[in-house]
């Protein structure tokens, strides 16, 4: 079986700090950061959660594939820092997605920055098993 990925979304919080406005807050002479790092601006949470991000990226990701959420039977959460230990990230998604407890998988892999890749070879890896059918990654 080969998988196929049939929706993307994305989302990024309200806040953006420019490495200007970074700059002037440190005293550092103009272009300083952006010659050093090549970003520009970065953004910022400063109301919403990992979560909140994660649903809102989640449901883009569904309605591009054209997707119900209940068809759903695999959820994982790929992120370098957890949002917190307990419970992670994944079922506080499914749960926000309004899917019932226990009707997907759900759970997090946590590996640095590289989080998203091993999360999405793990879904790969049971969907082609047979395992699951539709996954969120």
């Amino acid at each position: 079986m080969r998988i196929k990925i049939i929706g993307t979304g994305g989302a990024v919080p309200a806040g953006c700090v420019t490495s200007r406005a970074l700059e002037e807050r440190l005293g550092l002479a103009e272009g300083r950061l952006e010659a050093a790092t090549g970003v520009v601006e970065r953004y910022v949470c400063e109301g919403e959660t990992q979560i909140d991000l994660a649903c809102a990226a989640a449901r883009i990701a569904l309605a591009d594939a054209g997707v119900k959420p209940g068809a759903v039977d695999l959820i994982i959460g790929g992120c370098g820092v957890p949002y917190q230990p307990l419970p992670a990230t994944a079922p506080l998604v499914m749960q926000r997605l309004g899917l019932a407890d226990g009707s997907a998988a759900a759970f997090d892999v946590n590996s640095t920055c590289l989080g998203f890749l091993t999360a999405f070879e793990t879904a790969s890896r049971l969907v082609e098993a047979g395992q699951f059918s539709t996954a969120l990654v």
